[in-house]
């Protein structure tokens, strides 16, 4: 949130420039933009052609155009919260590049986070991931 604060203005050039998609939680978002998570994601969609807000147990908030949508988190035991970010952002990129709906996309992000967030470290076993793609298959 410091490196938001103190380069706030360079961080807006680089995304309306640079970005296509962008990945904030809601206190990057807050400091970015001082706007709630909903308000913020769609104003992001607008320098970027996808934003996505994640906002830990409380869900995301996910844009492309006029397509949004909220996602719930999973109701899981959080243990350790370690790569929970770089996870959703995997599993979101996951279903864009395989040209699923915005929608589709959150709720990936949000499966595969949800599993890394049960167990300590940044590190989901195998047989954990062919799981996490079945569930992806299945779509539930």
């Amino acid at each position: 949130v410091a490196l938001v604060r103190s380069h706030q203005a360079f961080i807006l050039e680089t995304l309306e420039k640079y970005v296509d998609i962008v990945f904030c939680n809601e206190s990057e978002a807050k400091e970015l933009l001082g706007l709630s998570p909903s308000e913020a994601c769609t104003a992001l969609s607008k320098v970027c052609e996808v934003a996505v807000v994640t906002m830990s147990e409380k869900g995301s908030w996910a844009q492309k155009g006029e397509e949004k949508c909220y996602t719930p988190a999973f109701d899981v035991v959080t243990v350790d919260t370690t790569g929970a970010g770089d996870f959703y952002a995997s599993g979101f990129l996951h279903g864009y590049l395989n040209h699923a709906s915005i929608e589709k996309c959150a709720w990936i992000g949000t499966l595969v986070a949800s599993y890394v967030v049960k167990r300590i470290g940044a590190e989901i076993p195998p047989p954990v991931w062919e799981e996490i793609r079945m569930r992806i298959e299945e779509g539930e």
